[in-house]
């Protein structure tokens, strides 16, 4: 055993002795029309990643990560900057997800006068089944470490000047937002920070998007608190309207009673329960921790990950820091292993180290801190069902590319709060160096992003998650829809379920109200019979004419499918007859044989 696996041991020990009140494991003091601002004067962004935008192979996953790489190896190579990687896959939240999506369909139909409550109802008990809710994003750190001597001490000169005269904020219980902490100075190289991180993404195809301050608290305070989730708890900051609070019996009044109070008093309910050695029950949920003790042999994408934990109804999170290495510290560590390296861990140790400088000499990389930790809960008191949550993530991760896990040690709850979102810097897994194009590929940057953040029409990724689609293409300057695949393959199903979540959608509303959109389908076949019948079915008898079904032959008056302008005309007539959806279905002669290419088999226009 290790000097270093010997003084962890004894730290843990410590720490149980001494546990945690759960308000200390935030660090998030006040915000500013920027960022949030810790009790340090740390500036904190919340970013968002919803995917990547194209598909990608092995080789695609390669030069995201080289590009990723180049861009962002500046920043994490100086001492003061960090990213916190956070991912959560919580199939109990997918329900009342999936009821939110369906809210708007269910709501036009019934302005349409139709019901469709069988097929919603459907939809809403099995499409939890078959997909998950996840949620992934960065949490961009800029220290006060950052700074050099000058501008640390023009910064504390500016806070002591706008804070003079102002009365003592912290003097009783209530402790009010401290909202003089801001640095200009550490401002602006935030920004700069989130912009380089923001744009480097961008230039991959993965779609990000930075939260607003308020917004980013109401996320953090949901993933801590499942269970609030859809609520309309909305933190206090500094321009906000707040209530005098009233000072206690014998209490001399104090600016605290006049102002916002912290963060950490309105984002924590109540106080954490420790059950057992490694459980920790938060608010109406039990949790438990995993963390990373070594990093994976063989660095594989995240994705995979997910694939392994979709097989099982598991909720989990994942938390992975990249912190600036600073040669500092790896020279003073790799001299402690050269001196230690009789013992084999050490000895390994002191190789590991020997191979990133010379990655470092070559330039071909840099080392970053890594450390990753994962949790999983359940609802309060099923402590059977958290060992068997425990049980399968720690499977599925150890497969992972091979990763040494270890069991929590010490206090419960400081593991847990380690993989939380944002509410401060570090968590208590082990440290490890990794070359920063490694930590990249092992983060969920890849995942498939929709470009629409909602729709009535959804879909699901092979690994399930949720993927909406809005057919009417809003917020998009045109769309055009390519369908193909061999015969009998489910053209025609898709184009159903398009057109009939675009009969559900924006296209319904208008400045007269809300009217079936106008929609053509030419197709050989009778592919569309089925929708045309549906609607048929679902509208008033004195409306069912809104939907038609024509079997058309060839003849002199065709409207040839080749001529767009042709089609266009046809429709503005049908348009002005006050149909609203058409379907054609082309029936050749049997008199003669026809020639008309197999590439129309599906064709659909839609306005």
């Amino acid at each position: 055993m290790s000097v270093f696996s010997v003084f962890a041991k004894f730290a843990a020990k410590a720490s149980f002795l001494m546990p945690a009140p759960l308000y200390s494991f935030c660090d998030l003091e006040t915000a500013d029309d920027r960022s949030l601002i810790t009790r340090e004067g740390d500036r904190v962004s919340l970013v968002r990643i919803h995917g990547l935008t194209r598909m990608i192979g092995e080789a695609g996953t390669d030069r995201i990560v080289e590009e990723l790489r180049l861009e962002l190896q500046g920043s994490l190579e100086a001492k003061g900057q960090g990213i916190q990687c956070w991912f959560a896959c919580d199939p109990n939240q997918t329900g009342s997800v999936l009821e939110t999506m369906l809210a708007g369909p269910r709501a036009i139909a019934r302005e349409l006068g139709m019901s469709f409550e069988d097929i919603f109802a459907e939809r809403a008990k099995v499409w939890p089944h078959l997909m998950r809710w996840e949620d992934a994003h960065l949490v961009l750190w800029t220290r006060k470490s950052m700074l050099s001597r000058e501008e640390a001490s023009q910064s504390q000169a500016a806070q002591e000047a706008a804070a003079k005269g102002a009365p003592r904020i912290g003097t009783t219980g209530l402790k009010a937002q401290n909202i003089f902490l801001a640095s200009d100075i550490l401002g602006v190289k935030h920004a700069a920070f989130v912009n380089r991180v923001m744009s480097a993404f961008a230039g991959q195809g993965i779609m990000v998007e930075e939260i607003p301050c308020r917004d980013a608290l109401v996320i953090m305070r949901e993933s801590l608190y499942p269970e609030t989730r859809d609520s309309n708890w909305t933190p206090l900051l500094p321009g906000d309207s707040v209530r005098v609070r009233m000072p206690d019996e014998g209490e001399k009044p104090a600016a605290d009673h006049v102002l916002w109070p912290n963060l950490p008093s309105q984002i924590f309910r109540d106080d954490a329960e420790t059950i057992g050695s490694r459980a920790v029950r938060i608010g109406d949920h039990d949790y438990a921790a995993i963390e990373v003790v070594l990093g994976p042999e063989i660095p594989r994408p995240f994705a995979e990950l997910v694939a392994r934990l979709a097989r099982v109804q598991v909720p989990w999170r994942a938390s992975v820091w990249l912190e600036s290495g600073g040669p500092a510290t790896m020279m003073l560590k790799s001299v402690f292993a050269e001196l230690l390296a009789f013992e084999p861990d050490n000895r390994k140790m002191a190789k590991a180290f020997e191979s990133l400088a010379r990655m470092r000499e070559d330039q071909s990389d840099i080392p970053v801190r890594w450390r990753m930790s994962f949790a999983t809960w359940v609802p309060a008191g099923e402590q059977i069902a958290l060992r068997r949550n425990v049980a399968l993530l720690e499977q599925r991760i150890q497969g992972w590319g091979n990763c040494r896990l270890g069991l929590t040690a010490g206090d419960p709850l400081q593991a847990v709060m380690g993989s939380a979102l944002g509410l401060a810097f570090g968590s208590s897994a082990p440290v490890g160096y990794a070359p920063l194009s490694d930590a990249l590929r092992m983060l969920p940057l890849t995942r498939p992003a929709s470009p629409f953040r909602e729709g009535s029409v959804v879909f699901r990724t092979p690994d399930g998650r949720i993927w909406p689609y809005d057919p009417s293409g809003s917020g998009r300057p045109a769309v055009f829809i390519a369908i193909l695949a061999a015969p009998r393959r489910g053209k025609s199903m898709l184009a159903n379920a398009m057109n009939f979540g675009l009969c559900l959608s924006r296209a319904a509303t208008g400045n007269q109200g809300v009217k079936l959109p106008l929609i053509g389908k030419l197709d050989i076949g009778n592919g569309a019979l089925g929708l045309v019948l549906l609607l048929q079915e679902e509208l008033p008898p004195d409306r069912r004419g809104e939907a038609v079904f024509i079997e058309m032959q060839f003849g002199r008056a065709m409207i040839s499918t080749s001529s767009i302008p042709s089609w266009a005309a046809a429709s503005r007539c049908i348009s002005r007859k006050g149909f609203s959806l058409i379907s054609c279905r082309w029936r050749p002669p049997r008199s003669r044989a026809t020639s008309h290419s197999r590439g129309w088999t599906s064709l659909s226009a839609s306005s």
